[in-house]
C-alpha cells in the first residue's frame, strides 16, 4: 500500500481488491486510518517565508522593531504580564529571555527562539491561534526585519519618554467659545481661550479669573484654568460648583467660602467706624474716632496714605465711581470731598446729623441722608471754599435713613 499526497489535495492508492467481504472491510479500515494519517500531514501549519531586506543600514530597534512587537507580542510579554518569563520590551529583555532561554541569539537569526517561532518553523508556535489579544502573525517583511536586526547583533536601546512641552495659546486669541450664568443671574463665567473669567453682573465687573495650580507649576506663564481651549461651562443649579471642559477632560471648580486675606494695619487701637471701597477694588478707606482717614491697598492691606478729615468721628464714607474722590460725612454734620491724595475739594455742614452718603449724577453730585428722614442732593462745587447747590429734596421716609446707593453713579 502506498500513500501519496498532495499538497493541494489528498490522494489515496490502495491495491485492487481480489474479491471477498472480510478482505473488503479490512481495506476500509486501512482506507480510514491511513486518510487520517495523510490529512493531520496536510493541515500542519506552514511556516511563514523570512524575507530578505536588500539594505545595508542598521536597523533602529526602537523605530522599527518595538513597534512591531508593541502591535503583536507585547500585550502578552510585557513587565507586568510576562508570559513563560519572557519579556520583549527592550533588547536587554529580549537578550535575557524567559523559561526557554535567550530569546535572540545575536548575529545568529536562525538560531534564535524569537524569529523561529514567529516565522512558525517550530513550536511554540507565536502568535498563537486564538489568541485573546487579537494578535496577528508578523508578515515576511517583518520577519526578515527582524531577521536583520538579530544579524546584525541585536542591538538597540529605548529611550526615555520625552515630556509633552504645551504651548500657551496666542495672547491674541481672545474669542469666547462658552458661557455659563448662576441661576439667580448673579455671576457670569466665561471661557476666552484656556482661561475661566468670572463676572459680577449686577456691578458689571470681573472678578478674577480661575487658575489651575497645577498648571503654574508646570511653567504656565499665565493663570490658565486649562491647557487647551476651554468648550463648555455650567454651573450647579446652587452656583456653589462650577464645571469647565476643554479637550478629553473636564474639571470642577468650587466657589471658595468667607475668609481672611490680611489684617489693615490701623494706626491705632480705636475701633474703626467706617470703611469704604473702591468699585474696582483698588482702595480701601478706613475711619477711626478724631484720625486722618488711613488708605490702604486692597489688593495687598499695606497701607498707602493718609486723608486728612474732621476731628469728629465718621458716620458715612464714599469713594465716587472712578476712585478719584472720597466722601466723609462726621457727627459733627460735615462733608468733606477729597481727592485720593489727600487734597481738600470742597467741604459744607448738613443741616441734619448725616448717617449716609452717596456719589450721583456722574460723580458731580453727592446725596446724603440723616435723622431727619429726608434725602438731599447736593452739587459739588469747583472750589474748596464755593456753596454747594441744593439741587433736590426726597421725602417719604418715616425714620432716619441709614443707607444710600445710586444707580450707575447718577
Amino acid at each position: 500500500m502506498s500513500c501519496l499526497v498532495d499538497e493541494r489535495t489528498p490522494t489515496l492508492t490502495l491495491p485492487r481488491s481480489t474479491g471477498g467481504g472480510d478482505k473488503r472491510h479490512l481495506t476500509r479500515i486501512l482506507l480510514l486510518v491511513v486518510w487520517a494519517v495523510c490529512g493531520a500531514v496536510v493541515a500542519a501549519e506552514p511556516a511563514i517565508v523570512v524575507g530578505k531586506l536588500d539594505r545595508v543600514s542598521t536597523v533602529d530597534f526602537e523605530s522599527e522593531v518595538l513597534p512591531l512587537l508593541r502591535d503583536n507580542c507585547l500585550a502578552c510579554h510585557n513587565r507586568t504580564r510576562a508570559k513563560a518569563d519572557l519579556i520583549l520590551e527592550t533588547p536587554a529583555d529580549i537578550l535575557k529571555g524567559g523559561e526557554n532561554g535567550p530569546a535572540v541569539v545575536p548575529g545568529n537569526a536562525k538560531g534564535s527562539l524569537m524569529l523561529v517561532s514567529a516565522a512558525h518553523q517550530d513550536e511554540p508556535l507565536m502568535p498563537p491561534k486564538g489568541n485573546k489579544v487579537s494578535a496577528m502573525d508578523l508578515t515576511s517583511a517583518q520577519l526578515g526585519l527582524i531577521r536583520l536586526w538579530i544579524d546584525q547583533g541585536a542591538k538597540g536601546e529605548v529611550r526615555p519618554t520625552k515630556p509633552v512641552m504645551w504651548q500657551a495659546p496666542a495672547t491674541a486669541l481672545q474669542t469666547i467659545y462658552a458661557v455659563a450664568l448662576t441661576a439667580d443671574g448673579r455671576y457670569a463665567a466665561a471661557g476666552r481661550a484656556n482661561q475661566v473669567h468670572l463676572y459680577d453682573l449686577s456691578s458689571q465687573r470681573l472678578l478674577g479669573s480661575l487658575s489651575d495650580p497645577q498648571l503654574r507649576q508646570s511653567g504656565a506663564s499665565v493663570a490658565a484654568a486649562h491647557r487647551e481651549m476651554v468648550e463648555s461651562l455650567a454651573f450647579s443649579p446652587d452656583g456653589e460648583l462650577l464645571a469647565s471642559g476643554g479637550f478629553g477632560e473636564v474639571k470642577l471648580w468650587r466657589r471658595a467660602g468667607p475668609r481672611s486675606l490680611f489684617t489693615l494695619a490701623a494706626p491705632t487701637t480705636t475701633p474703626a467706624g467706617v470703611v469704604a471701597c473702591i468699585a474696582d477694588g483698588r482702595w480701601i478707606a478706613m475711619a477711626q474716632d478724631g484720625l486722618a482717614v488711613q488708605l490702604f491697598d486692597a489688593a495687598t492691606g499695606t497701607w498707602a496714605r493718609s486723608i486728612a478729615g474732621s476731628t469728629s468721628a465718621a458716620r458715612a464714607m464714599a469713594f465716587s465711581a472712578d476712585g478719584a474722590m472720597l466722601a466723609v460725612a462726621s457727627a459733627d454734620r460735615g462733608v468733606r470731598i477729597s481727592a485720593a491724595d489727600g487734597t481738600l475739594v470742597a467741604q459744607m455742614v448738613s443741616p441734619v446729623d448725616v448717617s449716609a452718603i452717596a456719589w450721583a449724577g456722574g460723580g458731580k453730585q453727592v446725596a446724603i441722608g440723616g435723622a431727619d428722614g429726608i434725602v438731599r442732593l447736593y452739587s459739588i462745587p469747583g472750589a474748596a471754599g464755593a456753596a454747594w447747590g441744593a439741587v433736590k429734596e426726597l421725602k417719604g421716609h418715616a425714620g432716619a435713613v441709614t443707607a444710600l446707593a445710586a444707580l450707575g453713579g447718577d
